[in-house]
């Protein structure tokens, strides 16, 4: 719920957002879709990252790889 009120609370339009998230087991769930319905069109939302929470020691690599792919 705290994202969502940050989400109501600025404009993003025209912005990018790169969601990148630790978790238990839960994966990133709904958050792209979630994302999506909160934010206007105009937004654009990049390849996500979800790091299981016991990997989070050995992530380096793959986030290294991840960021790259985003091309930015």
């Amino acid at each position: 719920m705290s994202v969502h009120t940050f989400l109501e609370e600025y404009d993003f339009s025209g912005k990018t957002i790169i969601p990148f998230v630790t978790h238990g087991t839960g994966g990133l769930s709904n958050t792209i879709n979630d994302l999506t319905n909160s934010l206007d069109e105009t937004v654009t939302i990049l390849e996500p990252i979800g790091i299981y929470r016991l990997d989070v020691d050995d992530s380096q690599p793959a986030i290294k790889q991840w960021l790259t792919s985003l091309d930015i």
